[in-house]
């Protein structure tokens, strides 16, 4: 049996290399508010029986960050929270004042209410890229991997 130890090495290169430009673009885009997101960037090589899964884990909501969001009314708590964080400088109103970080919070849940949230493609810019970059390098080590096992079959019967 063929152990692909090259492959798998290969493989969690390119699972944290993945990780680094993940963060890097999300850094770039200014999409760091708490850095949760960023922080829970993680990625693992899984092997079941001869299937090889690069997988990474991340908070639950990256998906909204990376696709963007139809209009909702999404919870003013969380919006605030996130203007609190994020340090959102208010803008006066049409009657000259500035919101309070409530109202604020409210604006911007409305506005979501209406026209969604738009979405940036770091990960899958990032996958793209990742792949581009290691295409060689896995094929590379699944040829070594197999020449291995190749060989010490030929061992065998010499």
């Amino acid at each position: 049996m063929i152990k692909f130890d090259n492959l798998q090495r290969v493989l969690a290169e390119f699972g944290n290399a993945l990780s680094e430009q993940y963060k890097e673009k999300l850094t770039e885009d200014n999409r760091i508010a708490s850095g949760r997101l960023v922080s829970s960037v993680n990625s693992k090589v899984v092997v079941n029986n001869n299937e090889f899964i690069v997988e990474l884990s991340l908070e639950d909501w990256w998906k909204y960050i990376e696709y963007g969001t139809k209009p909702h009314m999404p919870p003013v708590s969380k919006i605030l929270e996130w203007v609190n964080v994020k340090r959102i400088l208010p803008t006066p109103m049409a009657n000259g004042k500035l919101p309070t970080e409530q109202q604020l919070a409210w604006m911007i849940a409305k506005k979501i209410e209406r026209v969604g949230t738009e979405g940036t493609p770091n990960l899958t810019n990032s996958i793209d890229e990742m792949v581009s970059a290691y295409e060689i390098k896995i094929e590379d080590a699944l040829d070594k991997d197999i020449l291995g096992c190749i060989d010490e079959i030929l061992t065998i019967f010499q």
